[in-house]
């Protein structure tokens, strides 16, 4: 153990009871005797040099080097008001390190720089003054762990002064005697502004002496590993081949939540995750089956409804929205599936883990009641998703096979959502993402195929662009922010995959996974809004939600869709484990579709009312709550603030555009059903 006091300056004791302070007296090995007894369990002592009968103490600490192993008791200066001289006596006598630099000691003076200018003091020959340096950001500013640095990096040993609070969360703790209140990484004692000890684990502190000190991660290491057992190899006989022995042997280093305060990842590699897990390209076609869906085919007439420049403009700022949300969603959702040590988290479990691992009680009484209500949000938005799907796929069937079929165009549709059902309700068995991914390569192709046919017809038609409008009215905007956010209908997918991923890192970066295939996703649904509205604003552009492609070839483009939709349009509703609760849900979806009247009119509300909640509300909310501690330690005030600000924004901007978005949905609900009456 590294033993301080009681032998230090009570005007540099810290947090220690003053009460238990004590000099050496007439003699100084008696009174070591008295307060330590045995020193076989330590390994360092501090000592402040000037204090009456010192260089005594010292000198007999170090005496017991010759009778201990070569990993003995050795002799640190620290909690001292000593100057320079008074520092010089200490190492003279057998001190070969000081004690958190900077911190409780005498500040550096031009005129006497303290123990502090011990690290370039003459009398050290070719010794090398090894020194402890709190390096949490609290302790030590960034400039001082630079000085440092510069002046002596052969004998800087990176040190935590960590106590047993560490990983215990904000609140109240004991330190012996003492009462700690911790707040992020800061640990003061009560009634006091004294700070009393750290909250920072030693994988922190090495990154953050990396940042500061500006020197490569892997110098930052040694300082924290070869370092200290240098330091107690220096105090050997035989120092030079006690060294070469154990030179080369493993240093433990742990690897923790990257997302959090005390992370440990950036020290070493990513590790593999096993389970059901998936790899980036896998989580990039999975996406794809859940992005490039009907939503995505609405956009063109979304355009035609905002206006040209409008809709424009209005598509970069709904991308950007959607990637902020998905991105910190992940980030989140990554770091509570690691740290409840589960493979992959659905949107509904991510909530509840946030809850669960959340400083406040409420939330933690109340885990499962927020799983509740994510989860009924996720039904209202898959819902609407599939119904529209089964829809989309029974229409173009009737365009394909209706002639086929006898009835009224209605009891055709039926017939055809009936076929349908049967392959949807079969893709809806498969819950797991290694078979879904699976599904998504298929469908990925004949989107291909079918985008490549749509966009070669499209623009080999007359140009119309001189003819649209740049805008619209407030109704016709707010329903294509509807239908936009629609077209992200796969942002409820975005937790798990992003959980499950094989390499948790792919999904964090700026050019990650998620974030890039979003950039995708967004310019290609958009190219063909732009395409299509652009070249064929006059051309035919029909009433009904599942047919707002203009009057393309139906020969082979419908056939291209049908498959496409046949391959994986219902497996959005694969919510539980349970087969026939999934049953269940995918006939509700047939029944919505077959039943309801003027589906396709109602359905941009999913849009701007469950989709907006889960894209734009949900995700700031949960990452507030799971990395506000963390954030109190890694950020400055500012930063948090700042990152507060714009969570809040976004959240704002969600609940303006779902009133928004009822008021203008209701508005045209309401007109469609009056022009029936």
């Amino acid at each position: 153990a590294h033993v301080e006091g009681p032998f230090i300056s009570p005007e540099k004791k810290g947090c220690h009871p003053k009460q238990h302070i004590r000099g050496f007296g007439f003699d100084p090995v008696k009174a070591i005797q008295k307060v330590y007894g045995s020193t076989e369990n330590i390994a360092i002592v501090t000592i402040a040099p000037e204090l009456d009968g010192s260089d005594a103490a010292i000198k007999w600490v170090h005496a017991l080097q010759l009778y201990l192993s070569e990993h003995g008791v050795l002799v640190s200066l620290g909690h001292s008001t000593a100057g320079l001289v008074a520092g010089e006596r200490g190492v003279a006598a057998g001190a070969r390190s000081i004690t958190h630099l900077f911190n409780a000691m005498q500040s550096y003076h031009h005129r006497d720089p303290c123990l502090i200018g011990l690290l370039t003091s003459k009398m050290l020959g070719n010794r090398t003054m090894y020194y402890g340096i709190i390096s949490d950001g609290i302790h030590t500013h960034d400039s001082a762990l630079r000085l440092a640095h510069r002046t002596n990096p052969e004998g800087l040993i990176v040190i935590t002064d960590a106590i047993a609070a560490l990983g215990m969360g904000d609140g109240v703790h004991k330190l012996g005697d003492c009462v700690v209140n911790v707040r992020g990484l800061h640990a003061i004692l009560e009634g006091t502004n004294t700070t009393a000890g750290s909250v920072a684990s030693m994988p922190y502190c090495i990154r953050h002496l990396a940042k500061a000190a500006r020197c490569p991660l892997e110098e930052a290491l040694i300082c924290a590993t070869e370092k200290p057992a240098l330091y107690f190899w220096a105090m050997s006989e035989d120092a030079d081949r006690t060294a070469s022995q154990h030179r080369g042997n493993n240093a433990a280093v742990a690897e923790v939540d990257s997302e959090s305060m005390n992370d440990g990842r950036a020290l070493v590699a990513p590790s593999t995750r096993s389970g059901d897990v998936i790899s980036p390209t896998r989580a990039v076609l999975t996406l794809s089956k859940s992005m490039f869906n009907a939503g995505c085919f609405s956009l063109p007439y979304a355009w035609k409804l905002g206006g040209l420049w409008v809709s424009f403009c209005l598509s970069f700022v709904i991308a950007g929205f959607n990637w902020y949300g998905n991105h910190i969603l992940v980030r989140a959702s990554q770091h509570l599936a690691k740290k409840s040590e589960r493979s992959a988290l659905d949107y509904g479990h991510f909530a509840k883990k946030v809850c669960d691992y959340s400083d406040i009680r409420f939330l933690r009484n109340n885990s499962k009641a927020v799983m509740y209500v994510v989860n009924i949000t996720i039904l209202f938005y898959q819902l609407g998703m599939c119904s529209v799907a089964i829809l989309f796929i029974s229409d173009n069937m009737v365009n394909l096979l209706g002639d086929y079929v006898g009835g009224d165009q209605h009891a055709k549709t039926v017939v055809m959502a009936t076929i349908a059902l049967v392959f949807i309700m079969g893709t809806n068995m498969f819950t797991e993402m290694r078979v879904v991914s699976a599904f998504a390569l298929v469908s990925s192709v004949f989107f291909v195929i079918g985008a490549t046919v749509i966009m070669q017809f499209t623009i080999r038609q007359p140009n119309q662009w001189r003819s649209l409008p740049a805008s619209t009215n407030f109704t016709g905007t707010i329903m294509m922010i509807g239908m936009s956010m629609y077209s992200f209908e796969g942002q409820t997918m975005v937790s798990r995959i992003g959980s499950s991923l094989l390499w948790l890192l792919d999904m964090m970066h700026l050019y990650s996974t998620i974030n890039v295939f979003l950039m995708l996703q967004s310019m290609l649904g958009h190219s063909i809004a732009m395409y299509v509205v652009f070249d064929m604003f006059f051309n035919g552009f029909r009433r009904k939600f599942t047919t707002r492609f203009p009057n393309c070839p139906k020969y082979f483009v419908d056939k291209v869709k049908i498959l496409i939709y046949l391959t994986y349009a219902g497996i959005w509703i694969a919510l539980l484990l349970s087969q026939g609760f999934r049953f269940f849900w995918v006939m509700v979806t047939y029944l919505m579709a077959v039943l309801i009247p003027k589906l396709e009119i109602m359905i941009p509300l999913v849009g701007v009312t469950s989709g907006t909640l889960c894209a734009l509300v949900y995700p700031p909310i949960f990452e507030m709550i799971t990395f506000w501690t963390d954030w109190k330690g890694l950020l400055t005030y500012r930063e948090r603030m700042c990152k507060i600000a714009l969570n809040c924004f976004v959240i704002c901007v969600g609940f303006f555009a779902i009133g928004a978005g009822l008021y203008a949905n209701g508005l045209a609900i309401y007109q469609s059903f009056s022009v029936d009456f």
